[in-house]
C-alpha cells in the first residue's frame, strides 16, 4: 500500500492537531462550567447584598473581589481565597484614601505602587495579597479621582466594603459550595496509579524482549503519572481546609488522611520507578532480555492497576494486596538473578524496594511491608508488627495481612470489599 502523498500527511497532521486542540479545549470547558457557575453566583449574591442591604450604588467592586477569590479552579482553599479578597478589599481602601488625600497623577501612581505593595507584605507574606493590593489600589485611586473631576457622587460607606464584602461572600461560599470534597483527589490518585501500572508494564514488557526503547517508553508514563500526583496533592490540601472549616465534612476526615498518605507514598514511588527505568534501560543494553526479572515486573504492574481501581472506586485493596504479596515471596536477589552480575542484582533490589511501597499502598505497615519479602531478616519477621505507617482505614495487625473472611470475597474474585465508612 502507497504511502499518502506529502501534503495529504501534512493535512493530516494539522487535522489531528486541531482535533487535539478541539478536545482539550472542550475538556477544559467542562472543567471550568461548574465553579465557573459557582463564581458567577456567588459574586451575583455579594452585588445583591452591596446593593439591597448596604445600600450602596453599584457595588461592582463587591462581585470584582468575589469572583477573583473564587476564579475557575476547584481547589479552594480558604486561606487562599481569603488572602486574595483581602488583598482586594485592601488595595480598595488604600486607593480611595490616596485619591481623597492627594488625587491622581503620575507621582500619585508611583507613590502608590511604591508603599501599597510594602504595607500589604508586612500585613501579609502572601505574594497574591500583594499583588492585588497594588493592582486595586491604581484601578480604584483612577476611578475615585476621575469621579471627582466629574462631581460625581461618592458612597458614604465606601468601595472597600463592598470589595471586603465580596471576599466574606467568596469565603463562605468555597467553604459551603463542596458538597464531596473526596472525589477530585481520590481521582487524581487513581489515575496516578494507572499511569504508574502503565510503566511498569512497559518496563515489564521491555525487559522481557530485551527492547531498551520499550524500557524507555516508561518514563513517559511516569512523567503524566507525576503530575497527577501534583494536582492530586493541591486537590487534598485544599479539600482538608474546607473540611477543617465545615462542620457537615467533618466525616471526610479520614478519607482525607487515607488519601494524603497514598499520596506521599506514591510519589515516593513515582521516584523508585524512575531509577528503576534507568537500571532495567542498563540491564537490556549490556545482557539482553531478562524473561524473569521482566514476568516479576509486570506482575506488579498487574497489582498497581488492581490497586488503582480499588482506590478509584474506594474499596479495600484485597486482590493487589495478595498479588504483591505473592510477589514479595519470590524476590530473592540470588534466585531471581541467577548470575553475579551486579545490574541485575541491582534491578531485583530495586524492584524489592518497588514491591514495598506498593504493599505499604495496599495499608501495610513499613514494617510489614519489609517482612513480606523473600530472605527478610529473622529478627525483622519477628518484630510486633503494629499499626505504624499503616492505613488507618485498610491496616491490619495481623500478618499475613489478608484475613481469611477477606481472601474468600464473593465480587467476582476481586477480592475487593468496600472500606468501612466508604461512600
Amino acid at each position: 500500500m502507497s504511502e499518502p502523498p506529502r501534503s495529504d500527511r501534512r493535512h493530516l497532521r494539522v487535522l489531528a492537531t486541531v482535533r487535539a486542540w478541539a478536545a482539550s479545549g472542550r475538556s477544559r470547558v467542562r472543567g471550568a462550567a461548574v465553579p465557573n457557575t459557582q463564581a458567577a453566583i456567588a459574586a451575583t449574591i455579594a452585588y445583591l447584598i452591596c446593593a439591597y442591604l448596604w445600600r450602596q450604588p453599584n457595588p461592582v467592586f463587591a462581585a470584582v473581589s468575589c469572583y477573583l477569590a473564587l476564579g475557575f479552579s476547584r481547589n479552594r482553599q480558604p486561606r487562599r481565597v481569603l488572602e486574595i479578597g483581602v488583598g482586594v478589599s485592601f488595595g480598595v481602601l488604600i486607593g480611595e484614601l490616596a485619591a481623597r488625600a492627594i488625587g491622581f497623577g503620575w507621582w500619585q501612581l508611583l507613590l502608590i505602587l511604591l508603599v501599597t505593595p510594602l504595607l500589604a507584605r508586612m500585613m501579609d507574606r502572601s505574594d497574591l495579597m500583594t499583588f492585588q493590593s497594588a493592582i486595586n489600589a491604581m484601578v480604584v485611586a483612577a476611578l475615585a479621582a476621575l469621579a471627582t473631576q466629574h462631581d460625581l457622587p461618592h458612597s458614604s460607606v465606601g468601595r472597600w466594603v463592598d470589595s471586603l464584602t465580596g471576599a466574606l461572600v467568596g469565603l463562605v461560599a468555597a467553604v459551603v459550595f463542596p458538597t464531596s470534597i473526596t472525589t477530585r483527589p481520590r481521582r487524581y490518585t487513581s489515575t496516578a496509579m494507572h499511569r504508574l501500572g502503565e510503566a511498569l508494564e512497559a518496563m515489564g514488557k521491555g525487559l522481557s524482549r530485551g527492547d531498551a526503547e520499550l524500557v524507555s517508553a516508561a518514563q513517559g508514563y511516569l512523567d503524566e503519572a507525576r503530575r497527577q500526583l501534583t494536582d492530586g496533592q493541591a486537590a487534598q490540601s485544599s479539600a482538608a481546609d474546607i473540611a477543617a472549616l465545615n462542620p457537615r465534612l467533618r466525616g471526610e476526615r479520614r478519607e482525607l488522611a487515607e488519601l494524603d498518605r497514598l499520596l506521599e507514598i506514591a510519589g515516593r514511588l513515582q521516584i523508585a520507578l524512575q531509577m528503576l527505568v534507568r537500571q532495567a534501560r542498563g540491564v537490556v543494553g549490556e545482557i539482553g532480555p531478562n524473561p524473569r526479572g521482566g514476568e516479576l515486573v509486570s506482575d506488579s504492574a498487574q497489582a498497581m492497576r488492581h490497586l488503582a481501581s480499588s482506590v478509584g472506586h474506594w474499596n479495600k485493596p484485597v486482590r493487589a494486596r495478595r498479588e504483591a504479596l505473592d510477589i514479595a515471596h519470590q524476590l530473592a536477589p540470588l534466585e531471581v538473578a541467577r548470575s553475579n552480575d551486579w545490574r541485575t542484582t541491582s534491578l531485583v533490589s530495586l524492584l524489592r524496594a518497588v514491591v514495598v511501597d506498593l504493599l505499604q499502598l495496599t495499608g501495610l505497615s513499613l514494617h510489614q511491608a519489609r517482612a513480606a519479602l523473600a530472605d527478610a531478616p529473622t529478627r525483622e519477621r519477628s518484630l510486633e508488627l503494629g499499626l505504624e505507617d499503616a492505613s488507618g482505614l485498610w491496616g491490619t495487625e495481623t500478618f499475613p495481612a489478608i484475613r481469611t473472611s477477606d481472601a474468600t470475597s464473593p465480587q467476582g474474585g476481586a477480592g475487593d470489599q468496600p472500606a468501612s465508612g466508604s461512600r
